[in-house]
């Protein structure tokens, strides 16, 4: 049976003849459709073949590596006081406090500021004798009163002990060099033992067959300061005089260790 053009007209669906732009955008869109709806059923299905299975994580190595960079220190740090004994507190710690007055007013002298004038120590104690059989006996009294002084200028740091030897301070210990900013000199140490983790990885991959990706993770730790530098008065054998203590400065050495994780591919 023939079909006339007012059976097509009323039809829902368009003919090639009639309209050729809408009858393509069907098409297309009815495409997109069948494969939205395989998509998401490969998706589904997927997901319900992996409940209770934990995504696979990829192999890492884990290296660590350490090393240093050194920097001349530019600033010095020293303890200098007294110890006096006397038979009473009072006087044990009037004698101590003027001759620590005197110190810190010839340390000043120096060009030494204030803020870099600190008491660290200060005590005054009872002195036994436990010589007899009986009960211990109170000879004295013990007053020690000491200062740490910051000395930012390394031409200072003789005259600041020869000033100490001459006010016959009895207590001078703990001489330490430091670099104040160490920033620096930490970031060339972490530099360094950065690129030897690197090449440490890269040789465990090669040796492995595998191919290095990125970094997991990344830790660091510093592996100690330098530690004080003894030093001792050059007493002249004459007396008490002595000449000024020589001392250097050298260098500080910053030594840091890193631990970093990488993919393996």
């Amino acid at each position: 049976m023939a079909i006339n053009s007012s059976d097509r007209q009323g039809s829902f669906w368009p003919n090639w003849e009639g309209n050729k732009l809408f009858t393509l955008l069907l098409g297309i869109l009815l495409v997109y459709g069948i494969v939205f709806i395989w998509t998401k059923t490969r998706e589904s299905m997927y997901e319900t073949n992996h409940i209770g299975v934990a995504d696979r994580e990829p192999p890492t190595i884990s290296v660590s590596a350490t090393d240093s960079a050194s920097a001349v220190p530019d600033i010095a740090t020293v303890d200098i006081g007294y110890t006096v004994i006397a038979d009473t507190a009072s006087k044990a710690q009037t004698d101590n406090s003027s001759q620590m007055n005197a110190l810190i007013l010839a340390v000043k002298a120096l060009g030494i500021d204030a803020k870099d004038i600190k008491t660290s120590t200060f005590d005054v104690s009872p002195q036994y004798d436990y010589s007899n059989a009986g009960p211990a006996r109170i000879t004295g009294y013990q007053a020690i009163q000491n200062i740490t002084v910051r000395i930012r200028d390394s031409a200072k740091v003789t005259p600041v002990l020869d000033k100490a030897r001459e006010l016959s301070a009895t207590n001078v210990s703990g001489l330490r060099f430091e670099v104040d900013d160490t920033t620096s000199v930490e970031a060339e140490a972490r530099k360094k033992a950065i690129a030897k983790a690197y090449a440490q990885a890269l040789s465990i991959a090669d040796a492995m067959g595998a191919r290095l990706g990125a970094v997991v993770s990344y830790s660091e730790y510093h592996n100690g300061g330098p530690s004080p530098i003894p030093y001792m008065f050059d007493i002249k054998a004459e007396g008490m005089g002595g000449a000024a203590p020589v001392v250097s400065a050298g260098e500080n050495e910053t030594s840091l260790t890193v631990n970093i994780n990488f993919v393996l591919e």
